[in-house]
């Protein structure tokens, strides 16, 4: 799991393009973002007192004993947005004249949350991104692992943080000096800090900055409904088709995520269209839709960008170009003919058009016959 991947596991944006109401959203990234920067797993969530937290004094089991978490900024905004949640489901109950329960996070009847209650939230964004939901929650533990394999200068604090997970990447660690990093916050924070790529202003993880700078890096989050057997070049190295590659297209609002993507990619992709460079189907590929309608938005733009004077050409040959085509010389192909008018008539407009129209118009194919031979 990348940084990229924990940031997207973070937005309410995500679990609400899965279908995740907002509350079990909230809780999924809070657990999130716990376990991620905090190391606190989702049972240990569970059992969190809300006034534990509002108060500081969260502590979490390890296998020798308990810790004292040390929260970054966004671990801090993450649950501060599921607090809001929270407080709309005790205003809620108590209009039932029911009151909420002591545990920091709960269910809308206010108790303890079902111990697979998150892991079902999980599993239903795995399904639409095809990864396994119910192991995100572990895979988050590993990645706090992982940002602080890195410190090798005070090992000691790795531990207090983390907790004794590894007798042999820990063995050395004598129990006395993990106790007295336990007990100086600012050395934890300060290790913390140095290691962690989630370290920082929150603002800059969340929202629109946020999922910019998670497609930049995000791994397991990749998924689509046409892949192509081969892909391009472009494909892979061009900014364009990588961003729109790592999205995670949602079940619902997806016509208005694709038409804001289109604003904002279309033309580049339609320029390395032109330009030999990618093919229609990766672009159908890309923004997660059909040739038809990639076709329909390269017509849209063609059209957008032609001169009056080109409006005026097509115009003249699409009411004129069916009956000549019908009355051209025998033997002579579509393409010729087009050749012809380029060269007798000073025609202007694509080939491909022009065919286009003869189409639409219902002239190409076989000569009709003649009335006489047909009744001969």
């Amino acid at each position: 799991m990348s940084v990229g991947d924990v940031i997207f596991l973070i937005q309410r944006e995500t679990w609400r393009a899965v279908g995740v109401g907002d509350l079990n959203g909230a809780i999924a990234a809070a657990v999130a973002v716990l376990a991620a920067t905090a190391r606190i797993g989702r049972e240990a969530c569970r059992n969190i007192l809300l006034e534990d937290w509002k108060a500081g004094r969260v502590v979490v089991a390890t296998r020798t004993g308990e810790r004292t978490p040390v929260l970054l900024e966004i671990a801090v905004e993450v649950v501060d947005r599921y607090l809001a949640e929270r407080e709309r489901v005790e205003r809620a109950l108590a209009k039932r004249s029911k009151k909420a329960g002591r545990w920091l996070f709960i269910n809308r009847e206010g108790n303890q949350l079902p111990k697979d209650a998150v892991a079902k939230t999980f599993g239903i964004l795995g399904r639409h991104c095809r990864v396994p939901g119910y192991r995100l929650p572990k895979r988050c533990l590993q990645f706090f692992d992982r940002s602080l394999d890195g410190e090798d200068d005070d090992r000691a604090a790795v531990v207090a943080l983390a907790g004794w997970r590894d007798r042999g990447v820990d063995a050395e660690v004598h129990r006395h000096d993990v106790a007295e990093a336990a007990a100086d916050p600012d050395r934890l924070r300060q290790v913390l800090e140095d290691n962690h790529e989630l370290a920082g202003p929150a603002g800059r993880f969340l929202g629109t900055r946020g999922m910019e700078l998670a497609a930049e890096t995000r791994n397991i989050f990749i998924t689509q409904d046409r892949i192509p057997r081969n892909m391009s070049e472009a494909m892979r190295s061009e900014p364009a088709c990588v961003a729109l590659g790592k999205i995670v297209w949602p079940d619902r609002g997806k016509k208005k995520l694709r038409l804001q993507l289109k604003e904002l990619y279309f033309d580049r992709l339609d320029e390395l269209r032109l330009a030999g460079r990618l093919r229609l189907g990766e672009i159908a590929y890309l923004f997660s839709c059909s040739p038809r309608a990639v076709e329909h938005w390269i017509k849209a733009r063609r059209l957008a960008a032609k001169s009056p004077e080109l409006l005026a050409e097509e115009a003249s040959w699409l009411e004129a170009a069916p009956a000549m085509y019908l009355e051209r010389p025998r033997g002579e192909t579509p393409t010729r003919f087009h050749a012809r008018l380029v060269d007798e008539h000073d025609c202007t407009v694509p080939r491909i058009w022009l065919m286009s129209v003869l189409h639409h118009a219902g002239v190409l194919g076989p000569r009709p016959r003649s009335k006489a031979k047909a009744g001969g």
